[in-house]
């Protein structure tokens, strides 16, 4: 029985019309959706990469501090080697000033009794030669110990220069202090944050990963992670069959995405894959070199080396200025 529509051919065409605007409103709106996505994820990369330069900033002025340490803690001990050195010298000196005070006062009797012209001679009880020895000796010890506070002068000086230096390495372990305690808030707040970054990444990892798997027609995949744990899984279904029934080459692939994928989330100066193709049929093999070139031009600042026991069309890689390299047929001994 024919059906018959209330509408009008102008009408259906106006309703094509709205359905066709609102459809490339639609598709715009989703470009710049995805735009923005891509400039975020951008963004993470560069705070991600931030954070571990920061990290070994970090690791680096716990090293100098810890330097610091042992260098002030050998100071403190020589000092105080150097501090018990020079109290044996001012008791030493003490002990030669007052040898000097009673050779001075010796002396300066005998000067007097000397100048005074004597009444009598009789009462003269040392004879000149005796006190001239005495004199003698008196000079002779005070020039075998002349070297002593030359020593005392010297030993002042050491203690004061390791004096300034200790104030200066204690300005600096302060200093280095304060800045290692600064560090140490920083750290503490982007561990506060780090579940949030971590499931941000876990976020842009699974849908990549899904939007990757869907186009080789996977029905099912997901990746699951577990951070305090640091456990992944990989969850993958085709037509409904169990995992561990999976073909080489489609493990290959689930493998080769989830390598993609991963990727955005961190940055590597060079990213190698080994004969992750050698399980592919050409058909897979040609799609997954193609979107491994994409990915390549979208991560230009990093360095894609691809190993392969497959033939490779050199012609069609290169016209892409993609070079490639043929090692030579190996010689096997018969």
């Amino acid at each position: 029985m024919p059906i018959v529509l209330d509408c009008s051919l102008a009408d259906l065409q106006e309703k094509a019309k709205t359905y066709q605007a609102t459809h490339t409103e639609t598709i715009r709106k989703y470009d710049e959706a995805k735009e923005e996505n891509d400039e975020n994820l951008r963004l993470l990369a560069d705070i991600t990469e931030n954070y571990q330069d920061i990290v070994k900033k970090i690791d680096f002025k716990t090293h100098q501090y810890d330097h610091l340490i042992e260098k002030m803690n050998n100071e403190q001990s020589n000092r105080y080697v150097i501090q018990e050195e020079i109290k044996k010298l001012k008791r030493k000196s003490i002990q030669i000033n007052e040898k000097i005070s009673k050779y001075k006062k010796k002396l300066n009797q005998l000067t007097k009794k000397q100048s005074k012209k004597p009444k009598n001679t009789t009462d003269i009880t040392r004879s000149v030669r005796e006190i001239q020895q005495e004199l003698d000796a008196i000079n002779n010890y005070l020039k075998a110990n002349e070297d002593t506070n030359e020593k005392r002068r010297e030993a002042i000086n050491k203690y004061r220069r390791k004096r300034d230096a200790a104030k200066e390495y204690k300005k600096t372990y302060e200093r280095c202090y304060q800045q290692i305690a600064y560090l140490k808030q920083f750290i503490n707040k982007r561990q506060e944050g780090f579940l949030t970054i971590a499931e941000q990444h876990q976020y842009y990892l699974r849908v990549k990963f899904q939007n990757l798997m869907k186009k080789y027609h996977f029905d099912e995949s997901d990746i699951q992670i577990d951070h305090k744990k640091e456990q992944l899984e990989l969850i993958i279904k085709k037509h409904q069959r169990d995992p561990a029934s999976l073909s080489g080459g489609e493990r290959s692939i689930s493998t080769f995405c989830f390598l993609l994928a991963l990727w955005q989330s961190i940055y590597q100066p060079f990213r190698l894959l080994d004969e992750i193709d050698i399980y592919m049929d050409n058909e897979k093999r040609n799609s997954s070199l193609e979107i491994l070139y994409q990915n390549t031009l979208y991560y230009s600042s990093s360095q894609h080396i691809i190993f392969t026991p497959q033939t490779v069309d050199s012609q069609h890689w290169n016209e892409l200025n993609v070079p490639v390299f043929n090692m030579p047929i190996p010689k096997r001994s018969l």
